[in-house]
């Protein structure tokens, strides 16, 4: 079953801004280009998402940066890659006291490197970065992305499960065993 927010961007981009986590921080998803090279965000500061000091909110800003390089690099690969968020950063340099706009952009360079990357090493980590701004250009955050590429084999989805549980049997021993090295029986 695909989430919410794929849902969303499947049906039209600008639904993006009926997504929950999205309504919630206060963020609105300004444009997203056809092609989806290209990507702007925009968060107001809001009482809901200023925090103690009046700024806006650390995790507000990080979120605003989350899911869409990824999204933008999943629709250039296409399907026959798989592209996960690995790792992010996010650097805060000035307090936002207004109005925040973040830009995400794709280049030729970017979408061959990624693609170069994961075609021959099997699998690639591409690292891709923002900034917020305020509405006087002052840079309020770097946000640094790191995604993992990689093809995708035969079957499968990004919904397939590749680890399944233990047995029963397996995990009633282990605590067995940690039940006797605490000095109580071994009986059930």
């Amino acid at each position: 079953m695909r989430g919410l927010l794929t849902t969303l961007l499947n049906r039209s981009p600008r639904l993006l801004n009926w997504y929950p986590p999205f309504i919630g921080a206060g963020i609105r998803v300004k444009s997203i280009a056809p092609d989806y090279r290209r990507c702007e965000v925009v968060m107001p500061l809001r009482w809901w998402n200023r925090n103690y000091v009046g700024t806006q909110f650390g995790g507000s800003l990080y979120m605003m940066a989350d899911p869409f390089f990824m999204l933008m690099m999943m629709h250039q690969l296409g399907s026959g890659y798989i592209v996960w968020d690995k790792a992010a950063t996010i650097r805060f340099r000035n307090p936002g006291r207004g109005a925040v706009h973040c830009v995400f952009t794709l280049t030729d360079e970017d979408i061959s490197e990624a693609r170069q990357g994961a075609d021959t090493l099997g699998k690639h980590d591409y690292t891709l970065t923002a900034s917020i701004v305020d509405d006087a250009g002052t840079c309020i955050a770097e946000v640094e992305k790191v995604l993992y590429i990689r093809k995708r084999k035969e079957g499968e989805s990004y919904h397939t499960k590749s680890v399944s549980s233990p047995p029963r049997e397996a995990s009633q021993g282990s605590h067995r065993s940690a039940k006797h090295l605490k000095g109580g029986t071994d009986s059930p």
